[in-house]
């Protein structure tokens, strides 16, 4: 049973209910300890109060708190899920995942986003 002190917790930002369900689905079948959030303020309140860190934030086209998320948090990678063109444009600091996504490519961008130094996604 994995638990919030296990170093493989990803904090889910969406504002979207089905969004954050879905995600947190995913990567909780593949032994992901999830920390949902359906607003900022709660994600950096849940990101302040883990210990260890989550090493990951998968934050659904909200690149607004990131300035606060990498001061309070500034050794959390960050992957965002965007639906176009438009709304990834705007998104800087972090990987983009093209919404819709298959299963398999979620779990393979988080993967590939855990191997990757950190100062690549910062």
């Amino acid at each position: 049973m994995k638990t919030l002190d296990s170093d493989n917790k990803v904090v889910v930002l969406s504002k979207e209910e089905a969004t954050r369900k879905a995600v947190s689905s995913t990567l909780g079948k593949a032994g992901f300890t999830i920390v949902p959030a359906s607003s900022a303020d709660d994600a950096l309140h849940l990101c302040q109060g883990l210990n260890p860190p989550a090493r990951l934030a998968i934050v659904d086209g909200d690149s607004e708190f990131l300035p606060r998320l990498r001061r309070e948090c500034p050794a959390m990678r960050v992957l965002f899920m965007a639906s176009s063109e438009a709304e990834e444009s705007g998104l800087r600091g972090g990987r983009v995942l093209h919404k819709p996504f298959r299963r398999a490519q979620l779990l393979g961008t988080v993967l590939d986003v855990l191997r990757e130094p950190l100062a690549f996604t910062a």
